[in-house]
């Protein structure tokens, strides 16, 4: 997705790296879990990676008070 953006309005040619994929790729490996998606439902449910940042949360959290 961020290399169609590039090629759409920075005019980046297939093959190379836009500005907009190499600002995602200081944040990471370039794969599915470099960038999370927090997402809630209007019923409750919350998405996976949602689940993760609490585990890492409240794993921290413990090891800060132990």
């Amino acid at each position: 997705m961020a290399r169609k953006l590039d090629q759409k309005y920075h005019s980046t040619q297939p093959g190379t790296i836009g500005p907009i994929e190499a600002r995602l790729r200081e944040h990471g490996k370039p794969n599915e879990h470099a960038i999370s998606g927090l997402v809630l439902g209007a019923f409750g449910e919350l998405s996976t990676d949602c689940y993760g940042l609490a585990c890492a949360t409240a794993r921290m959290k413990a090891a800060k008070y132990l």
